[in-house]
């Protein structure tokens, strides 16, 4: 009589530790080198989305709307990339966050790269430790 009763508490306890397990969300990337090559990883996604709706938009009506809908914010992703470096000053990664910045932001954004930049050139070379 005791080995049914086992058996059906088994699965009983077994089932809800499984399920709970599968509904925790996907761990953020620890350290900054993968949080970086994540938020590179998801912009060049969004960036390749864009330039498929492009290409198989017909009209330039049909173009401009996808370029506004479709296209990466830039601003979102240069406030993230600049939130990485700041965050992890002393880490190569902040480099490369940085160039990134530089590269693809507007004006004002670029400046203040470019200042984190100037103030790092003594710790690294573009993105090696001297």
């Amino acid at each position: 009589m005791r080995r049914p009763i086992a058996w059906l508490l088994v699965p009983l306890l077994v089932l809800p530790a499984l399920w709970a397990k599968e509904d925790k969300p996907k761990d953020k990337p620890s350290t900054p080198a993968e949080q970086y090559q994540a938020l590179l990883k998801e912009y060049q996604e969004e960036q390749q989305a864009y330039a498929q709706a492009f290409l198989k938009a017909k009209t330039t009506e049909e173009r401009q709307k996808v370029a506004q809908e479709k296209a990466p914010k830039i601003e979102k992703y240069v406030r993230r990339f600049l939130e990485l470096a700041k965050m992890n000053p002393k880490d190569t990664t902040a480099f490369d966050a940085l160039a990134w910045v530089v590269v693809n932001a507007r004006v004002r954004a670029a400046r203040e790269a470019n200042e984190a930049v100037a103030s790092r050139s003594s710790d690294c070379l573009i993105g090696f430790r001297r």
